[in-house]
């Protein structure tokens, strides 16, 4: 004799879509500012280490914001409305292409590579700038 036990499924109103992605942009974003922070310049193979890591790590955000461009801010937005609040950090908060500009400056640091030590040096002051810059 056999007793099954159905059990019923879990249903969920509403998924968190913000705490799992967002931890882990955070933990990407503190890596990559702790790599920028203790990378030898002058070494070309953490230099290029670096660079290769920065431009993953960075399209995998530019990814995750098109993902929320796509498929949250709408109902986010509706949501808002929905409950009479309107907040424009909300809805406008990947208005700037924050992105563009440090993708293109991590591309640009290849051309360091065969450069001097002065010279990466001066990349790595400028790219550690604008990370700090990207970061506040």
């Amino acid at each position: 004799f056999e007793i099954t036990v159905v059990m019923p499924p879990i249903l969920i109103e509403e998924v968190n879509v913000f705490s799992f992605p967002h931890s882990r942009m955070k933990k990407l974003m503190n890596c990559c500012t702790s790599k920028v922070g203790h990378t030898d310049f002058t070494c070309n193979d953490d230099f290029e280490e670096l660079l290769q890591r920065l431009q993953t790590t960075f399209t995998e955000f530019m990814a995750h914001e098109e993902i929320e461009n796509q498929f949250v801010m709408g109902k986010l937005s509706k949501k808002l409305k929905a409950l009479s609040e309107n907040n424009d950090v909300v809805c406008n908060c990947h208005k700037d292409d924050r992105f563009t500009p440090l993708m293109a400056l991590f591309r640009d640091g290849y051309s360091f590579i065969r450069r001097g030590n002065a010279d990466r040096v001066t990349y790595g002051m400028k790219l550690r700038k604008a990370m700090r810059k990207f970061y506040e």
